[in-house]
């Protein structure tokens, strides 16, 4: 997963408005190393939420001592710390007990639901998640006591299309502005794409290829995350030829959303 699109969520909201009225609203934190993510999940939320961010797990603690978050939306796969540990230290906190912890993954195994529920989390979604789906899990979270939470899955997409023009775009009226940014950023990704698969740096091909899976159906564009998931699957197998070819798919999918968006 990448962190270099600008985001313009970055800083924490404050408790106090431009205007020295006091934001009573709940805060929800979103803990995730994808800047693509937080931005689009925190743009969705931040109408009815304080949208406080962290790019991983000792962040997200600083943020949650410092602002007491009513919700967590934890990414599981974090640099320095992971998901299951932060879970567990929110909930070593006399003020963690209680939190709604969301994890969020692209891991579908029994096992790993299994070690998030004993971290301390609350409900599972698998990415990618639809925003919708997202949002009604934080407004869950917030009607019902912790000890009632019950766990949300939510399955990947299929990915069973293939990309011919026109491509199939479902986006959210509410994303609309972010989209073009998004595309132009994963077109210029390709490029690093090539890069990494002519260096052998198949590690860096995974973490592009996770935070496309992640994020494509999200941005409205379900033929990214289709490619991302495969091109992951060709990453783990060290298939240079396989991951060229879904990089070369990958760029004229985009170039034909651009086309169709007239970015």
């Amino acid at each position: 997963m990448t962190d270099d699109m600008a985001n313009p969520l970055e800083t924490p909201a404050p408790d106090v408005s431009a205007d020295g009225l006091i934001d009573t609203r709940p805060a929800v934190l979103i803990a995730d190393d994808s800047a693509e993510i937080r931005q689009l999940v925190g743009h969705r939320l931040r109408t009815r939420y304080r949208v406080l961010q962290a790019t991983d797990g000792r962040a997200a603690l600083e943020q949650f001592a410092r602002y007491r978050p009513a919700v967590v939306l934890l990414d599981l796969d974090m640099p320095i710390m992971d998901g299951y540990a932060t879970a567990a230290a929110i909930r070593r906190r006399e003020d963690g007990r209680t939190a709604p912890i969301i994890a969020m993954t692209g891991e579908e195994s029994v096992e790993a639901r299994r070690r998030a529920t004993m971290a301390g989390c609350t409900a599972y979604l698998t990415k990618p998640v639809p925003l919708a789906a997202i949002a009604a899990a934080v407004d869950a979270a917030l009607l019902q006591p912790v000890s009632d939470a019950v766990s949300i899955a939510l399955p990947a997409g299929t990915g069973e299309g293939e990309s011919h023009p026109p491509v199939p775009l479902d986006i959210d009226p509410l994303l609309a502005d972010l989209v073009p940014a998004y595309v132009r950023e994963k077109r210029r990704q390709t490029g690093d794409l090539r890069h990494f698969i002519a260096n052998d740096n198949m590690d860096r091909v995974l973490r592009l290829a996770h935070d496309m899976k992640g994020t494509g159906t999200s941005y409205g564009i379900p033929d990214v995350t289709r490619i991302g998931r495969a091109l992951e699957a060709a990453g783990r197998e060290r298939d240079a030829d396989a991951a060229s070819r879904l990089v070369d798919e990958l760029d004229r999918l985009l170039a034909q959303v651009q086309q169709q968006l007239g970015c």
